[in-house]
């Protein structure tokens, strides 16, 4: 499982509790492939104990088996970087979100043509329960 951030790669991880919640954006170039991994369950647990840091600020206080929210990729093209503007990516999907088998998965079939941001989170009123660790990278 790739989940923290390597070397050569660009990422951002959040701990999803509530609604509004997102990633920091990360910058995607125009030769880069962008990736997102959506963890629930009790792998949640293990990850906060791998990297302390993915979590500060927040406290779980037991493992979440379950979560109910309505995950938004979004992405920010290059004239709109610095403002609030994001726009929905359509189309894209993650097979295995929870236990061993969860993973990582590249969501684009080919590179961006151009230099944007992508961040992934959840929008105001997509949270209803529970807790999530959610993450985009490039590759």
């Amino acid at each position: 499982m790739t989940f923290w951030k390597s070397i050569d790669e660009k990422a951002a991880t959040a701990v999803i509790t509530a609604q509004n919640q997102f990633t920091s954006a990360i910058t995607v170039q125009g030769y880069q492939h962008v990736n997102v991994g959506i963890y629930v369950g009790s792998i949640i647990s293990d990850m906060l104990s791998l990297n302390a840091s993915a979590g500060a600020g927040v406290a779980i206080s037991a493992p979440t088996l379950t979560a109910s929210a309505s995950v938004v990729l979004q992405r920010q093209m290059r004239e709109e970087m610095g403002t609030t503007i994001w726009h929905d990516v359509s189309e894209w999907a993650i097979l295995v979100a929870s236990g061993e088998d969860a993973s990582t998965e590249n969501i684009t079939v080919s590179p961006e043509p151009e230099t944007c941001n992508y961040r992934i989170g959840v929008k105001t009123g997509g949270f209803d329960s529970g807790a999530l660790i959610v993450r985009v990278g490039t590759s």
